[in-house]
């Protein structure tokens, strides 16, 4: 919430909330009456930094949404949906007709769509992120600990003057062969950037998603 950090390095264990705080911290700043921030860009390693993603069918977000339902989980939980009510039907025959079609399910919108459709949550693409220059956003790129020190700088330096950048991950959950649990881009990023005066790091400590989340995290 400090205007004048620039870049935060958050970290910790599975469920421990990195996702969630980071989301919660940045619509607080948005929607304040002095905000310096348009709005929220969020993002993460998909297929991976530089690799292509494929043809993009009709909207990129269709090739992220995969990748970034931990953010929307996130605005479930601070935005909650509202499940329609069935109607009453007279009888069974019309009860039977009418069944909920799986589709109908699906087309339900949820609430925080409308922050993505206004343009005040924005999805990027880590692969198509080069060249860019990212003015007055709050940035949130979580597993960030999957992204190669040279990827991590790639994305920091599109962050122009205005924006905050949140890293976010666990050093203890790397899938991405090419790093470890110090050469990592998070790790790299936050003992690089230790003392500066506009950057930040955080270890968080304590699980919150539940009991058997907090004990598979500890002992397996």
């Amino acid at each position: 919430m400090d205007d004048s950090i620039s870049l935060i390095a958050c970290y910790g264990k599975a469920g421990i909330g990195k996702t969630l705080l980071s989301t919660v911290a940045a619509i607080q700043q948005i929607i304040s009456s002095n905000s310096q921030y348009d709005g929220i860009s969020l993002s993460r390693p998909g297929i991976g930094v530089g690799k292509e993603m494929g043809f993009l069918p009709e909207f990129l977000e269709e090739k992220m949404n995969p990748w970034l339902q931990p953010y929307y989980g996130a605005l479930e939980v601070l935005i909650p949906s509202k499940q329609p009510k069935k109607p009453q039907f007279e009888n069974k025959r019309q009860r039977k007709d009418a069944k909920e079609s799986p589709f109908d399910r699906d087309s339900v919108q949820k609430p925080y769509q409308k922050l993505l459709d206004s343009g005040l949550v924005e999805i990027e693409a880590l692969c198509f992120i080069r060249g860019r220059s990212i003015a007055r956003r709050f940035f949130i790129l979580g597993e960030a600990q999957q992204l190669t020190p040279h990827e991590v700088e790639t994305v920091i330096t599109r962050i122009s003057k205005g924006s905050k950048i949140v890293l976010i991950g666990d050093p203890a959950q790397i899938d991405n062969p090419y790093v470890d649990s110090c050469s990592n881009g998070l790790v790299y990023c936050s003992n690089r950037m230790r003392g500066q005066a506009i950057s930040a790091h955080a270890q968080l400590t304590k699980g919150e998603r539940s009991p058997l989340a907090e004990l598979a995290a500890d002992l397996l």
